[in-house]
């Protein structure tokens, strides 16, 4: 706000990930291993809704193979969240149509041994992964946007540097999930010593 505000070129602004992630009885991203287990999901209707997303050629498991947090829209991964985001709108809003993912088709020794964290996790909140359907909606995850830099960090006002995610363009449009060394370690470093220089 304060760079737009300076007047500073912003960039990649409508650029941003984001991945399903359990939403009551409180939010928690849900990894790639959860994915790996093969959930259904399931709409407020009762109904496996991700088949009907899909083009020919991609099935439900190359989605699920590829899975990750957050999902990259160029991968069969991409039709998670279109799917989850196509099924809230045709209602307007969550609340109308909440989405589920359901693990009760496997077994609690599987679920156990694949994300022992997770289970853990929910089941002190509550939720059993075996015995119920988890709440989920999309959430965001890293904005790609932000203050045009040089490869110094530099922006468009003298003596002004940025680094991390207030600076855009760095990744463009399809930062690897779950990696923002560059943005803020390694620019932070670069963005600091031409500060200092």
């Amino acid at each position: 706000a304060m760079c737009l505000k300076a007047g500073l070129p912003l960039i990649n602004m409508g650029v941003f990930q984001v991945g399903p992630t359990v939403v009551l009885p409180r939010a928690g991203i849900l990894a790639a291993p959860f994915w790996r287990l093969q959930p259904s999901l399931i709409n407020g209707k009762g109904e496996e809704f991700l088949p009907k997303y899909l083009p020919r050629g991609i099935t439900v498991e190359d989605v699920m193979a590829t899975a990750q947090f957050p999902y990259d829209s160029q991968s069969p991964a991409g039709y998670l969240h279109r799917s989850i985001y196509g099924e809230v709108q045709e209602f307007g809003c969550w609340e109308l149509n909440p989405i589920y993912a359901d693990l009760t088709h496997v077994s609690v020794e599987r679920i156990v041994e694949e994300i022992p964290f997770t289970y853990r996790h929910l089941l002190a909140l509550g939720i059993d992964l075996h015995q119920e359907p988890v709440p989920l909606t999309l959430a965001c995850q890293c904005f790609h946007g932000g203050v045009e830099i040089d490869s110094a960090g530099a922006t468009a006002i003298q003596g002004l540097f940025a680094a991390g995610e207030v600076s855009g363009g760095l990744r463009g449009y399809r930062r690897p999930a779950g990696n923002c060394l560059a943005e803020g370690q390694v620019f932070g470093r670069i963005a600091g010593g031409s500060a200092a220089e």
